[in-house]
């Protein structure tokens, strides 16, 4: 069932995410189309800088749109008159939040692709072949300064974004539900469970600080660092395993809290 939530969510997004999408990379051909006439008059001097302006303004309005649409459209489709419908298909809450969230970081991972080709678009020739000769010279250094756990690096990268990515959407579905649980107002109530939430995460952080403080001249810094010294990859693959594990717990927490509600607290049936 889960396929079948996610082609209509996937339909939804191309309606919404594809035009801009295109626009974006219409405007870094404008912007590399300009350059096949540089000269030093003041005109195009005027139209290449704006052509520059406009294609970064589009690059981040890509990336914050698709966010946007995403959370609407878990909103929209969930909560709203849209959702008796939605909710009267054969599916399980937790089918709706995954198919939300797979589709959610799969359109935002095919924004950032685009913000790059856009990018490349814009540079090409020249300037987007030494781009690409620096980055090839970087990645060689890269693996012959890692080796085979330069490999293991790139890998716990790509798992650490799709974690971060996921586990942020998780967080902004949960506020949203906890908003509808309020009577009136409920996406006042949303923004006000996602600034309660961080006012936590800041009460917590602080605590975490001063325990730290209370206790700095009892940790054992010069061994700390001697170990980490003769064991940098072990401390660098386990870093970045705390990283996954910690922040994939919290997504699952977030999970857990939006499916409640949905299932016991909110009225969707």
């Amino acid at each position: 069932m889960v396929k079948k939530l996610m082609k209509y969510d996937f339909s939804a997004f191309g309606k919404t995410i594809l035009p801009m999408e295109i626009i974006l990379l219409g405007i870094a051909v404008l912007t590399r189309f300009l350059q096949f006439f540089e000269n030093d008059s003041k005109i195009y001097n005027i139209l290449n800088v704006s052509s520059i302006v406009l294609l970064i303004v589009a690059m981040i309005v890509c990336i914050v749109m698709t966010v946007a649409i995403c959370v609407v459209r878990f909103y929209k489709n969930l909560y709203t008159q849209e959702g008796y419908l939605t909710l009267s298909l054969p599916a399980t809450h937790a089918q709706h939040i995954i198919s939300k969230l797979v589709t959610s970081v799969f359109a935002t991972f095919i924004s950032l692709i685009s913000v790059i080709l856009a990018g490349l678009i814009a540079t090409l020739g020249d300037l987007s072949h030494e781009i690409i000769l620096a980055f090839n010279y970087l990645v060689k250094l890269f693996f012959n300064m890692f080796k085979i756990h330069g490999a293991f690096f790139v890998l716990e990268a790509v798992i650490a974004a799709v974690v971060v990515i996921a586990t942020d959407y998780l967080l902004l579905f949960a506020c949203i539900t906890i908003g509808q649980t309020a009577k009136k107002n409920r996406i006042l109530a949303s923004f006000g469970a996602f600034f309660a939430y961080y006012v936590i995460t800041q009460i917590i952080g602080t605590v975490i600080i001063v325990i730290f403080n209370e206790f700095y001249d009892f940790i054992p810094f010069d061994a700390i660092s001697r170990w980490i010294e003769n064991h940098q990859y072990t401390f660098a693959h386990s870093f970045a395993a705390f990283f996954i594990v910690f922040n994939a717990a919290l997504g699952l927490l977030y999970f857990a809290i939006t499916k409640h509600i949905m299932k016991k607290k909110l009225n969707l049936e």
